[in-house]
């Protein structure tokens, strides 16, 4: 299996369901500046004037944004999952955790709207959890460390959570998850987040269910 899971550990289930809600509010604005920032930029691309940009122009620049990145910050090159089983076992700075967040939406947006290979699948689970894990962190700082459920389990949370807002689609992330898990208590707080974010995603997005 890709993932090395870690053990989860959930706190309380309907004491923390308000926090994993908010949780899938970050997930929905986050997945949302993914598909905007890509949406942008295949934009820009296209309203140049023609020949402006050789057609391996676009490609080129995008990788030598993306190769300058992974050279200050190689975690965000995304080799294989590696990366992504760190974030799940490891406790990360919150700084940190928020610049991976930040520069992993900017190589994926210029990669995908350049037309370099790439997808959408690894990128959004990488993204989400990084931001679960920040927003763990962040809950920690000013909550009880007891009255929280573990830094892994949120990580694993926000991943879904952005990875179903991306694709609004709810019950592939809940699906994901189990498969992965095999625990019945993250559901709850996996459902909770993952349909919020896929409303506010599409709320905000005014697409009224357009997928990609």
């Amino acid at each position: 299996m890709a993932f090395n899971t870690p053990e989860l550990f959930v706190a309380n289930t309907v004491t923390e369901l308000p926090l994993y809600v908010g949780l899938g509010v970050m997930a929905g604005l986050t997945s949302y500046a993914l598909t905007s920032a890509t949406s942008t930029l295949v934009a820009y691309k296209s309203s140049l004037p023609p020949r402006s940009l050789p057609s391996l122009g676009a490609p080129i620049l995008a990788g030598l944004l993306t190769g300058l990145i992974g050279y200050y910050r190689p975690r965000v090159l995304f080799f294989g999952y590696d990366t992504l089983n760190s974030l799940l076992t490891d406790t990360l700075p919150t700084e940190l955790l928020i610049t991976l967040l930040v520069l992993k939406i900017t190589t994926t947006s210029t990669a995908t709207a350049s037309g370099l290979a790439g997808g959408q699948l690894a990128p959004s689970l990488f993204i989400g959890a990084t931001l679960g894990g920040a927003y763990h962190s962040i809950l920690a700082s000013v909550l009880p460390v007891e009255s929280l459920s573990s830094a892994p389990t949120y990580a694993l949370i926000g991943a879904a959570s952005v990875l179903s807002s991306k694709f609004r689609a709810p019950v592939f992330g809940g699906v994901l998850l189990f498969e992965l898990t095999r625990d019945y208590d993250v559901l709850l707080p996996l459902l909770g987040s993952a349909w919020v974010g896929s409303f506010v995603c599409e709320a905000i997005s005014g697409e009224g269910g357009r997928r990609e």
